[in-house]
């Protein structure tokens, strides 16, 4: 009952911040798209061709989909606090290197009866030299989707900030590659709880450069509460270097250089709800 207070105070005390933009613009220019509407009762490959895509670059894919079958918020309200990648339906992203060969699989889950916009941002893997779109029916299930587009030069915030899904405006139903949970604030801003601990997927990002952290949110748990970002160093598990994030409810930001080395960072929160969080690029300063 505690957590559950917590997210309603939350949910009040943040109804008044404002969200940015929409998440379903259209960016001209898609590397691929088919607006042809696709049901599959088994695992089908969406593309006819591979797709080219370019590693260092966000991608985005946008999508309307929906699914029959127990994993569904209509049959299971709970179904977004449970993990679905065992029964459920998902349109996956498999990207390929030079050879052919697949080096990851990023999966989107498709979780509602009824037909609703679905998206994601992310980086392709360095050796990543295409891309295939598989639809995967869950058990005994039929899945549609129609309007796939997929992106590659994108606008508005995403294409400002090095870190992907900077203001989670696909909605509460997306997992955004984030640990942790999302939930639906009264205004119909989408913001992310952090829990106990949670972290985003890695995005690239430059060691000697200067860097604007922006971060929108709140507490609620006191000297617990904390926002970082971890830095790594090539092909290094572990961080080399955390900074610590300050945040606000009207929004906090700062100016910081990245240490030498830094290749790659990701997010990590500890009992916070956060709005919107931003890594915007700025001038080198080994090059100035």
């Amino acid at each position: 009952m505690k957590r559950k207070r917590y997210w309603l105070l939350a949910a009040v005390v943040l109804t008044c911040l404002v969200g940015v933009g929409s998440a379903f613009a259209k960016p001209e220019n898609p590397l691929w798209e088919t607006k042809t509407l696709t049901r599959a009762t088994e695992r089908t490959e969406l593309t006819t061709d591979v797709v080219p895509v370019e590693p260092g670059k966000k991608l985005e894919i946008t999508f309307s989909g929906q699914t029959s079958g127990e994993f569904t918020v209509e049959a299971n309200a709970r179904i977004r606090l449970l993990n679905t990648s065992n029964g459920g339906s998902a349109l996956n992203l498999q990207f390929l290197d030079a050879e052919g060969q697949r080096v990851e699989e990023v999966s989107l889950p498709i979780v509602t009866a009824s037909a609703r916009e679905y998206g994601r941002v992310v980086y392709p893997p360095s050796t990543a030299k295409s891309l295939k779109i598989v639809l995967s029916p869950g058990a005994a299930s039929e899945m549609a989707v129609e309007n796939v587009r997929v992106a590659q030069e994108l606008d508005g915030v995403e294409s400002a900030t090095v870190n992907p899904h900077p203001n989670f405006a696909f909605g509460d139903l997306n997992s955004y590659g984030f640990g942790g949970e999302f939930f639906e604030r009264p205004d119909g801003k989408t913001v992310w709880n952090s829990g106990f601990t949670g972290q985003s997927a890695s995005f690239p990002v430059q060691g000697g450069a200067s860097y604007e952290l922006f971060a929108r949110g709140i507490a609620y748990s006191g000297k617990r509460s904390r926002l970082l970002l971890q830095l790594f160093a090539r092909g290094e598990k572990r961080p080399f270097h955390t900074i610590p994030i300050r945040f606000g409810p009207e929004g906090v930001s700062v100016q910081v250089v990245f240490p030498e080395g830094a290749v790659s960072a990701n997010l990590l929160g500890y009992y916070v709800i956060v709005e919107e969080v931003k890594i915007i690029p700025g001038v080198r300063l080994t090059e100035r």
